[in-house]
């Protein structure tokens, strides 16, 4: 299954930062007619029973979400660069392109784009696997309606959204990641910010974390992000964990 949150404002910067960071509540939606925010969901999903489960759970939030379903990992391919979404929730087993090739595909042409894996399966090959091709999350299925849309909230704050199972398997991952040397690497310091950023903490929870201010961070960030050739957080986290964890 896939869902996205469309923002749009293609083509427009979604409220970063000095150091590519999204602001809460940047890029999630676009305006509706009576003022409010609304952010476009679409399903991508081979089962019936899915979209008309998302369909409930959205509407059921009273927050102005608007759904688009799919059929399969080649329709949302060949759609989603038109539809512009902000956020992807997206099944892994499904009938020709699984969710994992779609979403490295999907990111390749639209960086921008977060994608957070909703899958039934919890092992850590599809975890790391999903992560690896470029997801800022993972949730399994069945999940209640306030988790689903919590994670759409975080992913389009370019924060990651893990399930406990996930959790754990990105800790272990991101325990055994060894730094690397020479021209262009990243500092001891800027390996500790970019571990805390890997784990999807906050710029606040890894000052705290490595006993610095919010400014420093914001500092090693920017400094990270040039070493790296990112423009964000999950562009920066993609290419870190390319980069030292061998993916």
């Amino acid at each position: 299954m896939v869902i996205m949150a469309r923002n749009g404002m293609a083509g427009q910067d979604r409220g970063r930062g000095p150091t590519g960071e999204v602001r809460p509540g940047a890029g999630l939606g676009s305006n509706r007619r009576d003022g409010h925010r609304r952010t476009d969901v679409a399903v991508v999903d081979d089962e019936q029973s899915v979209h008309r489960l998302a369909r409930d759970m959205f509407a059921a939030d009273g927050k102005g979400f608007a759904l688009q379903t799919y059929t399969s990992g080649e329709q949302a391919l060949e759609r989603i660069p038109s539809e512009l979404p902000a956020v992807v929730l997206m099944d892994i087993g499904m009938p020709g392109m699984s969710g994992i090739e779609c979403t490295r595909h999907l990111i390749a042409r639209l960086p921008d784009l977060r994608v957070v894996m909703f899958t039934g399966r919890s092992d850590k090959d599809s975890i790391l696997q999903s992560i690896m091709a470029g997801a800022c999350g993972f949730i399994t299925k069945p999940s209640s309606t306030g988790h689903l849309i919590r994670a759409v909230i975080d992913a389009g704050n370019d924060l990651l959204a893990l399930c406990p199972a996930a959790q754990r398997v990105v800790g272990e991952f991101l325990h055994g990641i060894g730094r690397a040397f020479g021209p262009g690497a990243l500092s001891q310091r800027e390996h500790e910010v970019m571990l805390c950023l890997a784990r999807g903490m906050k710029h606040k929870d890894i000052a705290k974390s490595l006993g610095v201010s919010s400014a420093t961070v914001h500092a090693h960030l920017a400094t990270i992000y040039k070493k790296l050739d990112a423009h964000d957080r999950s562009e920066a986290r993609r290419i870190f964990l390319r980069l030292y964890g061998g993916g």
